[in-house]
């Protein structure tokens, strides 16, 4: 499952505002009511007509894309008179609130903000704070030439932290302010890598990822120039800012990624080495590359890239190997009781629920508590994938297994799951976990209520969306007796627990 964090749409609404606002601005150019005209005139599913956004989720299908984050085009809401950029961020983010709510299962979206206006941001922020499939703001790279890192906008990045804690950055468009890039045509191809660089090392000088530690920052475009720049900057950018907390490279290591980059395996194989896998998002920039290529291609030529396999499949489906260092204990039992009770909502009374956030004890056991306070029957799975959280509790993969050990002596107390480890012994586990499935629906499917479906239920829980595995689930049209099921093989599994005897 592919989701795709940098993808664009130009509600008609805010198009018509738009133009009206920039007239009514003092300074309007005809520039910038150009570009408003040759969105109308672009090749693609770019507006929010019905339509566009059927042509648009059949090219999601076609290329494995689960789920859109959607955030405004490039036309900013960025005015100087305050009320009037307010109104157009309302109108904006209403417009793709509208495209969400008609298929929350495979859209999420970036509000905009009524920049250079802190106060206005901070308000638009608390208003959307609540609303469902919101997933953090959009940002961009300057606001009517100033930098976003100025500590004008401190303020709206404590909003974004205490909200969502994720800030997704695009540029504007402007060449970066330079005559030597706007003279020559070079807004788009060269001036937006420019601005992404600048953007990213100002945040990393600025000091606002630590005053706000919590956001996670995503830079597009592999960051324009920045993989190939962080020695550079260790040695000649940090002595201009000798109060600098850490080295800039180790900022600008913290940030996130997206793969938009038109199938440039250089800028992919530096980013690698530069962030690490993990630090890259899947992105498109849809529509725009479509000019260039199809939809699908640009995430298919990560996958036919010469990069090894678990890397490539860690960057395109691997979004919850991203969130994970950063997900606490408190977010997994939110996270795994959210899952339970959607599971039993949809029908399902008994699931194999595995934890592959294990960062730290207290993980797994949020993750059992909520098992057990859902009251669905599960068989728990403590997982040894390694997370990489920032500061690892576990020293080696040793200490881990004791953890394991140390949870099976306090599962009885804490937990009605059942937990088992896989010592490489994937087929026995499958044959064990299923057959005592079958057991157990054998005294349960005439006694325990559920609904008489057979399909298998809300496939795309909000819940889970950031989960980069397909939603499964099997349910039996008739009840199978002792002789069916086959003989409960448990070898090379330690069962740690009984299964729930809660309905």
């Amino acid at each position: 499952m592919i989701i795709d964090v940098h993808a664009h749409v130009s509600p008609d609404a805010y198009v018509d505002a738009y133009r009206s606002a920039r007239r009514a601005e003092s300074g309007a150019g005809a520039a910038e009511l150009s570009h408003v005209d040759q969105l109308a005139k672009f090749p693609g599913p770019f507006s929010d007509a019905p339509s566009q956004i059927e042509a648009r989720l059949e090219q999601m299908d076609e290329a494995g894309v689960e789920r859109q984050v959607l955030s405004l085009a490039s036309l900013f809401l960025y005015f100087g008179d305050e009320k009037r950029a307010a109104a157009m961020a309302r109108i904006a983010n209403e417009a793709i609130a509208q495209v969400v709510a008609q298929r929350p299962d495979r859209f999420s979206m970036f509000i905009s903000l009524p920049l250079p206006h802190a106060g206005a941001a901070v308000t638009e922020i608390d208003h959307w704070r609540e609303a469902p499939n919101v997933v953090g703001a959009q940002v961009g790279t300057s606001v009517l030439g100033r930098s976003v890192a100025d500590q004008h906008y401190d303020p709206v990045f404590a909003a974004i932290e205490s909200a969502w804690a994720v800030a997704f950055y695009h540029p504007t468009g402007n060449g970066a302010g330079s005559a030597l890039i706007n003279d020559f045509g070079l807004e788009v191809s060269l001036g937006t890598c420019v601005e992404d660089t600048a953007l990213a090392v100002q945040l990393a000088m600025s000091g606002i990822p630590g005053r706000f530690p919590a956001v996670r920052h995503i830079v597009p475009h592999f960051g324009g120039m920045v993989s190939l720049l962080l020695e550079r900057l260790d040695n000649q950018g940090s002595t201009l800012r000798p109060s600098l907390a850490e080295p800039l490279s180790t900022t600008l290591r913290e940030f996130f990624y997206d793969t938009v980059a038109h199938g440039s395996l250089p800028a992919l194989h530096a980013s690698c080495i530069a962030f690490g896998p993990e630090r890259l998002l899947p992105g498109n920039d849809y529509p725009i590359v479509q000019l260039h290529e199809p939809y699908a291609r640009t995430f298919s030529w990560i996958e036919d890239s010469d990069l090894a396999p678990s890397i490539r499949n860690r960057i395109l489906h691997g979004l919850r190997f991203n969130h994970a260092p950063i997900v606490g204990p408190d977010e997994v039992h939110a996270g795994s009781l959210a899952a339970a009770v959607a599971a039993l909502d949809a029908g399902f009374t008994t699931v194999v629920d595995h934890l592959h956030v294990v960062n730290s004890p207290d993980h797994a056991r949020a993750a059992l508590e909520a098992v057990r306070a859902s009251g669905i029957r599960a068989m728990w799975c403590y997982g040894l994938t390694d997370a990489n959280p920032p500061e690892p509790v576990f020293g080696s993969p040793g200490e881990r297994r004791a953890d394991l050990v140390c949870t099976s002596r306090t599962l009885a107390r804490i937990s009605s799951a059942v937990a088992v480890q896989v010592n490489g012994w994937g087929l026995v586990f499958q044959w064990s976990m299923y057959s005592r499935i079958w057991v157990v629906s054998i005294f349960t499917l005439e006694k325990v209520p559920r609904r008489i479906d057979w399909r298998v239920m809300m496939p795309n829980q909000i819940s889970i969306w950031l989960v980069h595995e397909a939603p499964f689930g099997v349910k039996w049209k008739r009840t199978f007796g002792c002789a069916s099921s086959h003989c409960c093989w448990m070898s090379g599994v330690v069962v740690l627990d009984r299964l729930s005897s809660t309905t």
